[in-house]
């Protein structure tokens, strides 16, 4: 297994240096992260929020990457006629001749770095690594944070976060349930969850439950 993650370090390592210097070849003033920007963006029209949410990054990173991007002419920006508040960011001319010098460089890489494997391999290789997508993407989810009762039954989990009341918090804590707790899912009603925590049991009805907060503990 080390082996494995030796090797998946090794290639993202490499892959992310040539990406580097083929880049940097043609349009020196652009990161690697403002490459991705606007990769993102292609060729739609989108609000602040949009970008924001596809690029998985906050409103306030967004809107800084989006200004360097415009002080640069890669983007531009315009307001909706229907709301003045809302503002849509768009590629320039000069933003879409970088689109295409990022996407000319992802298929030559590919080109490259397949050319020794015959179909045969390739067709396993894609095989293979759409099981490892998979299971990185059902990884992913089970790391972001959910209430505990979207989990599935018989699950260990660390509590991230307790909202609610200061009486319900009041209760969590004398129940021994705080940030960083661990917990496992038992049972699931309709509207209860049971819940195990050290060597006790609690039964907590949906919309107490609601109000904790956890990863899956590994």
């Amino acid at each position: 297994m080390n082996d494995i993650n030796l090797m998946i370090e090794d290639f993202y390592k490499s892959f992310h240096q040539i990406e580097e210097l083929e880049l940097k070849r043609d349009i020196k003033c652009l990161t690697l992260n403002e490459y991705h920007t606007i990769n993102v963006l292609g060729e739609r029209l989108l609000s602040m929020n949009e970008l924001a949410d596809d690029l998985a990054i906050t409103m306030g990173t967004a809107t800084v990457a989006i200004e360097n991007l415009v002080k640069k002419n890669f983007v531009k920006r315009e307001r909706s006629q229907e709301d003045r508040r809302k503002v849509f960011v768009s590629l320039t001319k000069k933003g879409f001749l970088a689109l295409e010098n990022h996407r000319k460089f992802h298929k030559k890489i590919i080109n490259l770095i397949t050319k020794d494997l015959n179909l045969d391999e390739l067709e396993s290789f894609i095989g293979i690594f759409e099981k490892l997508h998979i299971n990185l993407s059902e990884t992913l989810n089970l790391s972001q944070s959910q209430k505990i009762y979207d989990f599935s039954e018989n699950i260990e989990l660390k509590i991230t976060d307790i909202l609610g009341s200061r009486g319900l918090k009041d209760f969590f804590f004398n129940e021994n349930i705080r940030i960083g707790t661990i917990v496992k899912t038992l049972k699931k009603g309709n509207n209860t969850i049971l819940l195990a925590i050290s060597e006790k049991e609690i039964e907590l009805d949906k919309k107490d439950a609601d109000n904790l907060i956890a990863v899956q503990y590994f």
